[in-house]
């Protein structure tokens, strides 16, 4: 017992009730010198944060960051979509189409089990840096693995290696506070008119390439509707070589 340890003993009456309680203290300190250390290891105001939002990281970047400018700030929002039938808008050629097939000029909706989805919405002072997508086949991965829960690649078009989606003509509003901008990301990505450029390989048995057990989004839309929403499950992803954790620290330091 710490050598500053007391007992103290007091009488606590509650109508025809009373107790005789002893209680012991264990330590006695200035009050300064314990919110010197509150404000050392204790939680931050993160604002209000996005929708979905499982990570909130904010910060500058100190002197040896690849990410970003020395003294610069970032803000880093996580989001997860929990494996679902999404509605995929695609415009242009699906595989195995021919390219003179006149539905190449419309614009078709596929109803496609997709996997757990992770955006990393990265800002840089007051602007959008960069949105990486990730995937993970893995059912419980994020109670299970946690930060070391590896990623995979999104198995859609318009996403550049690494998981850079191409953002193409997203406007934001500067004045909207940052959890308003990720939610406007996150719903303009979610129903975007997707095309068949940067278009993954599908069908393909010689890895490393997605999806080799689908070989069209025609095909992978008949499998859901058979399925349901469990096809996600066998969807085999490529690896992106990151875990949860590496992709936030190559972000942000």
């Amino acid at each position: 017992m710490p050598a500053d340890a007391r007992d103290a003993q007091y009488v606590e009456l509650n109508g025809e009730v009373g107790r005789l309680i002893q209680q012991t203290v264990l330590k006695t300190f200035k009050v300064s010198e314990f919110m010197e250390v509150v404000q050392k290891t204790g939680g931050t105001n993160t604002g209000l944060l996005p929708f979905n939002c499982i990570c909130a990281k904010d910060g500058r970047y100190e002197k040896g960051s690849r990410a970003g400018v020395v003294g610069s700030h970032y803000r880093l929002h996580v989001i997860a979509l929990k494996p679902r039938v999404a509605t995929i808008r695609f415009h242009g050629f699906d595989v195995g189409e021919r390219h003179d097939d006149p539905v190449g000029t419309t614009i078709r909706t596929f109803a496609l089990a997709m996997p757990w989805i992770f955006y990393f919405v990265l800002y840089q002072n007051n602007g959008l840096a960069r949105v990486v997508m990730a995937a993970s086949s893995e059912l419980d991965g994020l109670s299970r693995k946690g930060m070391a829960l590896p990623l995979s690649a999104v198995p859609l078009p318009n996403i550049y290696q690494g998981g850079n989606f191409c953002l193409g003509e997203l406007k934001l509003d500067s004045s909207q506070a940052f959890h308003e901008k990720t939610n406007r990301i996150v719903q303009y990505i979610d129903e975007s008119t997707w095309n068949n450029d940067l278009w993954p390989q599908l069908g393909k048995a010689d890895a490393p390439h997605l999806l080799p057990n689908i070989f069209s989004l025609r095909h992978w839309a008949e499998q859901t509707q058979e399925q349901g929403q469990a096809f996600w499950r066998t969807l085999r992803l490529q690896s992106l070589g990151h875990t949860f954790e590496q992709m936030i620290k190559e972000l942000t330091q």
